[in-house]
């Protein structure tokens, strides 16, 4: 289980950073998309959802834990509504632009990785 969420956050890493290059007419049909997709497979997310509640009541969850954890259609529309709502936000890209490198350490000092260490 380990090694899969830990193959599942690099995957996240390498995505952002992909995305992060994207003009934001790509990201806004890509959030278009996802609300979309997350409305046409609402029947699956929904049955998924009914076993990941039902396995943490097995596995002793409290109620109120459980209620967050809970989607329903109107909680995945919202969900859904919530997603194309970001496509009507202003870009923070142009504010925002990836830093320089890190230049080179000079011979003999250490990186700045090694110091952390």
């Amino acid at each position: 289980m380990n090694s899969e969420l830990q193959r599942k956050g690099k995957a996240a890493k390498e995505a952002a950073r992909t995305l992060a290059k994207l003009d934001t007419a790509t990201k806004d049909r890509a959030l278009a998309v996802i609300a979309d997709t997350i409305m046409e497979q609402e029947p699956n997310i929904l049955a998924a959802n009914d076993k990941d509640i039902e396995a943490g009541r097995e596995n002793g969850l409290s109620e109120a834990l459980l209620d967050r954890l809970l989607l329903t259609a109107p909680r995945l529309s919202k969900i859904a509504a919530d997603v194309k709502s970001i496509i009507n936000l202003p870009s923070l890209l142009p504010l925002y632009p990836p830093p320089p490198p890190f230049p080179p350490p000079p011979s003999g000092a250490s990186s700045p990785s090694s110091m952390l260490l």
